[in-house]
């Protein structure tokens, strides 16, 4: 469990972002005015989903030979680097290449000379974004803290911008869901959810849906959000499923879609269709935070519909274990295993308590936890 302060940190990262999204909501103009380019862009994020990270680069390659040191190529590259290593640790040589290319792009967006400044202050901001969810998973909280007083004023100079783009959707969205949705659930946040605008819950679901459908950049974040905010928030496990495999269908190469879809086909009791899943050639990968990932969810399948507790218990265990060095990455997955553990200790009461109390501890929804 994180410390208390580390925890209430992390927390007010959260709101920040939220602010993040209300003001690039009121923003105008594109990314990109050539559409040749922005072509380029959609291909390259549709290569980094499908973790096709080599073509990806080229792709970058070729925006970045057509816009010399555009601020959109340093984004581009830095969340290639966060795809293709995720989940990204603090310490690593990906990591500072990460943070290497995020700052380059908040550096070159300030002295860029462009006469698009809604398109630079986009980049500015996308990039800072990011940055400050790094810094949250990876419990650096200074830097946090340091990089959200900076980008202020940039959020200020935002609010001048009016417009649309179907990517801005996902942030108004955000808004004006958590608006709501969050303080709802953690009562003891309504004060300070207090200073900021009403939001609207269902207006918030609703663009999301439209940033699913119609969004460059945010497609698979805002699939992502509908299927966690379906689940955790609503507890509407069949529509989190929903979108949980359809962006699985559109990228099936990619092992944080597949790992999504096949969560949420187990908490809604399809295990046949969670089991061919777990067992295609889709989940085979070298990847040691996805394979703990994975046998999680084949502990979640052993128990449930074999009934086959020794092996379910065994594949908590090693799950749990495996995902404590991936900290804030692994605990919920790791929860999942607890919670298991947890109901496989009926006939000892003392391992049973120690066991949902890790779970608890762990979970940030404590509620969706294979119980039933």
């Amino acid at each position: 469990m994180l410390p208390y302060l580390l925890h209430a940190a992390k927390k007010y990262l959260s709101v920040t972002f939220f602010i993040f999204a209300l003001s690039i909501s009121q923003m105008g103009g594109q990314v990109l005015k050539d559409p040749s380019t922005l072509e380029l862009v959609r291909k390259a994020v549709d290569q980094m989903y499908s973790m096709s990270f080599s073509e990806a680069l080229k792709t970058c390659d070729q925006i970045n030979g057509k816009y010399k040191d555009h601020p959109v190529v340093s984004l581009l590259r830095g969340m290639l680097i966060y795809w293709k290593n995720y989940p990204l640790m603090s310490g690593s040589v990906s990591s500072r290449a990460f943070e290497e290319q995020m700052h380059q792009c908040i550096e070159k967006c300030e002295d860029y000379k462009d006469d698009n400044e809604a398109e630079l202050l986009l980049a500015n901001l996308c990039a800072r974004g990011v940055l400050l969810l790094y810094y949250a998973a990876n419990n650096l909280t200074s830097k946090a803290f340091s990089l959200g007083t900076s980008s202020y004023r940039y959020l200020r100079r935002s609010f001048a911008y009016t417009g649309t783009f179907p990517d801005f959707y996902f942030f108004t969205g955000l808004y004006n869901y958590y608006r709501e949705a969050y303080p709802d659930a953690h009562p003891s946040y309504k004060p300070l959810f207090a200073i900021l605008p009403k939001g609207d819950r269902a207006k918030g679901m609703h663009e999301l849906e439209t940033a699913f459908t119609e969004s460059i950049f945010m497609k698979a974040e805002a699939s992502t959000f509908l299927s966690s905010n379906n689940k955790y928030f609503e507890n509407d496990f069949e529509k989190a499923a929903y979108f949980s495999k359809t962006i699985y269908n559109k990228y099936p190469s990619n092992t944080v879609y597949l790992i999504n879809c096949i969560e949420d086909l187990l908490l809604t009791r399809r295990y046949d269709e969670a089991e061919k899943l777990i067992l295609s050639p889709a989940s085979r990968t070298n990847n040691r935070y996805y394979q703990a990932q994975l046998i999680v969810l084949r502990g979640v399948l052993n128990e449930k519909k074999y009934r086959n507790t020794a092996q379910a218990r065994q594949q908590y265990s090693i799950g749990a274990e495996s995902l404590a060095e991936y900290g804030e990455y692994g605990n919920q997955f790791a929860a999942y295993a607890y919670f298991g553990l947890s109901r496989l200790s009926a006939d000892n009461t003392h391992d049973q308590k120690i066991y949902r109390r890790k779970a608890v501890d762990l979970a940030d929804f404590a509620e969706v936890n294979f119980d039933n």
